[in-house]
Formats: structure tokens, sequence, C-alpha cells
């Protein structure tokens, strides 16, 4: 199949792939966009969270616009669960503004072997 030309969206005749279209497959490709989406998340719950929940918390990463965070002690994880849950999301969603988009928590139970 030929590459699309980008202004008609028809198959192009001959020439080489725009530079642009190039890299956006190599980032794809290579894992980059998750990457930075991940370095995003977790530049931002460290933003967020207080130096608190940051010390019994570690950011294990996001599926399907959950927050995957594991907490140190089943104490920590009740609280954290019970009466911060709501106001972190928000914050979250906010300093991230929608790009990537997060839309629930998920709080586990873990210990850490740094």
């Amino acid at each position: 199949m030929r590459p699309l030309n980008p202004s008609s969206g028809k198959p192009r005749k001959h020439g080489p792939n725009p530079l642009g279209e190039i890299l956006k497959t190599v980032r794809r490709k290579s894992g980059i966009d998750r990457k930075n989406r991940f370095l995003r998340v977790r530049t931002a719950w460290e933003k967020i969270a207080g130096d608190d929940v940051l010390a019994v918390t570690s950011v294990k990463g996001h599926k399907s616009h959950v927050l995957e965070v594991e907490v140190t002690s089943s104490a920590h994880l009740y609280e954290i669960e019970t009466y911060r849950k709501a106001e972190l999301l928000k914050k979250l969603q906010d300093e991230l503004a929608g790009k990537p988009h997060i839309i629930d928590i998920r709080f586990a139970l873990s210990s850490f072997d740094d």
C-alpha cells in the first residue's frame, strides 16, 4: 500500500514519506510517547500529592486512563483511599489538563524494595 498524501488523503503516486510521518512512526514503535506520558503523570503526582503522601506511595503506571499507585502500608492505603483519593484525583486532573486523561486512581498495597 502506498503512503497517503497528507493534503488530499489519497495514495501518493511517488516520492518519499514526509519527515513528520516517519517521526510519528518511530515515536510510536519506540515507545517514546508512552514513556513521556508516564513521566508527565509521575511528575504531576509528585507535584500534587504532598510530602506525606509521597513518602508512602510510588506511581507504577497508568492503563486505560487509570493511575496505578502502590502504598507501603494498609493503614496508609486505607487513609489515602478513603479520605484523600477524590482530592488527589481532582488535583491530578487539573495539573495534567487532560494530557493524558486520568479518570481514576487505583491504590494497591505494596512494599518498597528500594
